[in-house]
C-alpha cells in the first residue's frame, strides 16, 4: 500500500463514531431529542440559574451524582473533589472542577463537562478491571493503556446508555481542544520534537481524529498505520486494551531506534578504516531513555486528557490546578460539603461534622454511669406517660350507669367521657465544650454525662434529645459535631468520639446547635452547656446569644467544670460541679425538674 493510500485510510474515523465530538451512541429506537437543541446548546439547560459559584458547584455535583447512581455501577462510590481524595479506584470517583473557572464557558456547559467527567469515571467502574493498570512496566505503556481504555469504556457506555454519550462528547471537545491549544502554544516559534508529534498523533487518531495535523499524518503515515493495525478490531476487554498498549509501545520504541540509527554518522558505523566493525555501534534506547524523551508530553497528557496516574498506582490526590477557585477556597470547605464529609452550617463560619463510632470509649463511659440509668429512666418515663381521665356529670357522652335513677327523674348531666391527657413534650439539648482545655477528667465527665442521657432517654417518648460538641478547625471555623439529633439519631456509639481538641467559640456553636434543634422541633428546649467556662471570645458574645435564644423557647443552664470565668457573665442559670463523679446524676435531676416545671406552667 502506498503512503497516499495509507493517509487516505488514516483520515477516516476507523471507529465510525457519531457527531463532531467522536462519541459512540446507539441510535436505533432513539426519540431524537438532541435534534431539538440549537447548535452549541447545553444539555443541562434545566439548571442555568445558580445563585452563586457555590450553588453552581452544588447543582453540578448533585447532577453528576445522580448520573453515577443512574448508571447502576457495581460499587457504592462517592464523588470526591478535595485534594485528599483518590481518583477512580472502585471506591472513589474524583472529578476535576477547573472548568468552573473557565470564563469562556456558559453555566450549562460547565455542568455538562463536569457531569461528563463523572460519567467517564463511572464508565471505568462499569467496565475497567482495576487490577490491570499496575502491570504496566513503564509510564508510556500506562498512558497508552489509559488512552485505549478510555475510548473502549466510552464506546460501551454510548452503546448501553446512549443518553449519556452527549456528556462524554462535551468532555472530549473541551479537554482535547485545551490540549491542542497548549501543544500549539508550546510550539510557537519552533515545531515540537518528532517524538512529541508522533505520540500526539497516536492519541488523536484513537481519541479525537479532528486534532490530527496533516503534516504529521504524512510524516508518520507508516507508523500510524502500524498502530491502527494493532487496535483493529478495537479491543473488547480491558486485557486486550493493555496488550494493545504494550504492542504500540514496541512500535514507538522501534521507530525511535530507527531514527537514532539514521543520525549516526557513516564513519561511526564501522566503515572504511574501522578494524573491528563495532566501534561506534548505537545502543538501542532503553525504556527509561524513551520515557525521558517523552516526559513533557506525558505530563501534558496526564494534565489535559488522561486524568489518570501514569505509574500504575493510585494517585496521592487531585492536583490543585485541576480544582476551581471555589473548591480551593477555605481549605476545600465547599468540596468537603459536597462530598458529604461535612455540612455548611446556617451560622456564619460553622461546619457540621458527623463523627465516626467509637464503641470502646462508649462502653468505658457506660460502665461508669450504668448504675444511674434504670432509676433515672424510670423517673422520666413516668412523667412521660399519657394519663386517662374519667369525666362524669356531663350532658353528653356515654350513659353513666351509676346515675340511672337521676335519668328517670329527668336529670341531664348523667353522662361520662374518657379523655386521654397527652404527656407534655420537650427537647433537651446538650452542648459539650470539646476545646483543648477540657482535656483529661473534664472531657471524660462530659462524655459520661452524654452517654448516660442517651441511654436513659432512649425509651422516654416525650423527650427528644440533641447532643452536640464543639471546637474549631482551620483557624477560623467552628466545628460542630452532631452526635445525636432527636429521634433520628444515627449510631449511638458516635458519642464515644467526644474528645478535647482545639479552641472554642461558644456563641457560634450555641446559635448553630439551637438552629438545628429548631429545624426539627418547635417544642421548648432545655439547653445544657457543659464547659470549663473559658470561651475564646468575649463573654458578652455568649451572653447575647443566650438572651436572644431564650426568647425562642430555650432555657439555658450552664454546667461548669472548674469554671475559669464567673458563669453569671454568660448564663442566668448555672451549676458548678467540683465533684466530677456527681455530674451525671445531678444533671439528671435538673432535667426531671425542668420537665415537671414545664408541665406545671401549662
Amino acid at each position: 500500500m502506498t503512503t497516499d493510500q495509507k493517509i487516505q485510510v488514516l483520515r477516516e474515523d476507523f471507529l465510525e463514531r457519531n457527531g463532531e465530538n467522536y462519541t459512540s451512541a446507539e441510535r436505533s429506537g432513539r426519540l431524537g431529542w438532541e435534534q431539538t437543541l440549537s447548535s452549541g446548546s447545553a444539555y443541562s439547560a434545566a439548571m442555568l440559574s445558580p445563585k452563586d459559584d457555590a450553588d453552581l458547584h452544588r447543582i453540578a455535583y448533585n447532577h453528576a451524582r445522580d448520573m453515577i447512581v443512574a448508571m447502576n455501577t457495581p460499587f457504592k462510590v462517592r464523588i470526591a473533589l478535595t485534594p485528599d481524595a483518590s481518583f477512580t479506584d472502585s471506591k472513589v470517583v474524583s472529578v476535576a472542577t477547573d472548568m468552573f473557572d473557565d470564563t469562556r464557558l456558559s453555566v450549562g456547559q460547565k455542568i455538562d463537562i463536569f457531569t461528563g467527567l463523572a460519567i467517564h469515571e463511572g464508565s471505568h467502574l462499569l467496565y475497567t478491571d482495576f487490577r490491570v493498570m499496575p502491570r504496566a512496566r513503564n509510564r508510556i505503556i500506562a498512558d497508552l493503556f489509559n488512552i485505549i481504555e478510555d475510548e473502549r469504556i466510552e464506546m460501551l457506555t454510548g452503546q448501553e446508555r446512549p443518553g449519556l454519550a452527549n456528556f462524554l462528547g462535551c468532555v472530549k471537545y473541551y479537554y482535547f481542544d485545551r490540549h491542542s491549544t497548549r501543544m500549539q502554544a508550546s510550539s510557537a516559534g519552533a515545531p515540537p520534537e518528532r517524538s512529541v508529534r508522533l505520540v500526539n498523533s497516536i492519541l488523536s487518531m484513537i481519541r479525537y481524529p479532528k486534532a490530527m495535523e496533516e503534516d504529521d499524518l504524512r510524516e508518520f503515515a507508516d507508523t500510524l498505520y502500524d498502530v491502527r493495525a494493532v487496535i483493529m478490531p478495537y479491543p473488547k476487554t480491558c486485557a486486550e486494551a493493555f496488550s494493545a498498549a504494550q504492542r504500540i509501545f514496541d512500535i514507538i520504541k522501534r521507530f525511535f531506534n530507527q531514527e537514532q540509527k539514521k543520525r549516526v554518522p557513516k564513519e561511526a558505523k564501522g566503515g572504511e578504516g574501522n578494524g573491528s566493525g563495532t566501534q561506534g555501534r548505537q545502543t538501542p534506547l532503553s525504556d527509561e531513555q524513551l520515557e525521558k524523551m517523552l516526559g513533557s508530553l506525558l505530563d501534558s497528557l496526564e494534565k489535559d486528557v488522561t486524568g489518570q496516574p501514569s505509574d500504575g498506582t493510585t494517585p496521592a490526590g487531585m492536583k490543585p490546578e485541576r480544582m476551581s477557585g471555589a473548591i480551593r477556597k477555605d481549605g476545600t470547605r465547599l468540596g468537603k460539603a459536597l462530598e458529604g464529609e461535612l455540612e455548611i452550617g446556617s451560622t456564619d463560619k460553622v461546619n457540621i461534622h458527623f463523627p465516626e463510632a467509637d464503641k470502646r470509649h462508649y462502653d468505658e463511659s457506660l460502665s461508669r454511669v450504668r448504675r444511674y440509668v434504670p432509676a433515672f429512666s424510670s423517673i422520666l418515663r413516668r412523667n412521660g406517660t399519657d394519663r386517662v381521665r374519667d369525666l362524669r356529670g356531663l350532658r353528653s357522652g356515654l350513659l353513666d350507669t351509676g346515675k340511672l335513677a337521676e335519668a328517670v327523674q329527668g336529670v341531664e348531666n348523667i353522662y361520662r367521657q374518657e379523655r386521654t391527657v397527652r404527656a407534655d413534650r420537650m427537647a433537651v439539648c446538650i452542648l459539650v465544650d470539646e476545646s483543648g482545655s477540657m482535656d483529661g477528667e473534664k472531657i471524660q465527665a462530659a462524655r459520661d454525662t452524654a452517654i448516660l442521657l442517651n441511654e436513659a432517654l432512649a425509651t422516654v417518648r416525650n423527650v427528644d434529645l440533641y447532643i452536640y460538641g464543639h471546637t474549631t478547625e482551620n483557624g477560623s471555623f467552628v466545628k460542630l459535631n452532631a452526635y445525636r439529633e432527636g429521634r433520628g439519631h444515627g449510631d449511638k456509639y458516635a458519642l464515644g468520639s467526644i474528645e478535647a481538641d482545639w479552641s472554642n467559640i461558644d456563641s457560634r456553636a450555641i446559635r448553630e446547635a439551637a438552629a438545628r434543634v429548631r429545624a426539627r422541633t418547635r417544642e421548648k428546649c432545655l439547653f445544657f452547656v457543659i464547659s470549663d467556662g473559658a470561651p475564646c471570645e468575649p463573654t458578652r458574645n455568649v451572653k447575647e446569644a443566650v438572651r436572644e435564644l431564650s426568647r425562642d423557647g430555650f432555657s439555658f443552664v450552664s454546667i461548669g467544670i472548674d469554671f475559669e470565668y464567673d458563669p453569671s457573665e454568660m448564663y442566668d442559670n448555672h451549676v458548678s460541679m467540683t465533684d466530677l463523679s456527681t455530674l451525671a446524676p445531678e444533671l439528671g435531676k435538673m432535667i426531671k425538674k425542668a420537665i415537671m416545671d414545664n408541665s406545671n406552667r401549662k
